[in-house]
């Protein structure tokens, strides 16, 4: 039996984030199907929380980031996630404007990130937003800045 690894990254430096991306592999029990941008947590029940499975992030799993999905796939079925780089295609919704180096946090019942501000509260991972934005009052797909765990 196989296992997964991971590298961590110690660069926080944006010239070098560019160019590395780190991604694994999770299972959809959203039920339902995931989009490209779809932000997605770990799940944490006793059924379904052991470390593989993703969902919507919910007010058990905020804290437990998994990425952002990079795949269409229905439920059930094994896609890959975006942990740490530049992701293009987040899906985000703000207030009136976002800048560049803002805190961005998932939201419950929700498949997008929204703003936060301080890195407080944010444990083993960040995302930070990639360009600035204004009039951002639907969920769009954006550039951010992923620091994975």
């Amino acid at each position: 039996m196989g296992s997964v690894q991971g590298v961590h990254i110690n660069s926080l430096d944006p010239r070098t984030i560019v160019a590395e991306q780190e991604f694994i592999l999770v299972i959809n029990k959203t039920g339902g199907h995931t989009c490209i941008g779809d932000v997605l947590c770990f799940k944490v029940d006793a059924t379904y929380g052991n470390g593989i499975n993703v969902d919507v992030p919910d007010s058990a799993n905020l804290s437990a980031f998994a990425g952002v999905g990079e795949e269409i796939v229905d439920d059930g079925a094994v896609l890959k996630a975006q942990t740490h780089g530049i992701n293009y295609h987040a899906l985000v919704l703000g207030h009136a404007s976002l800048d560049e180096g803002d805190v961005l946090k998932p939201v419950a019942a929700a498949s997008h990130f929204v703003y936060h501000g301080a890195a407080d509260g944010l444990p083993y991972f960040a995302v930070y937003v990639g360009a600035a934005y204004t009039n951002v009052t639907t969920a769009a797909l954006k550039s951010v800045i992923l620091y994975g765990w």
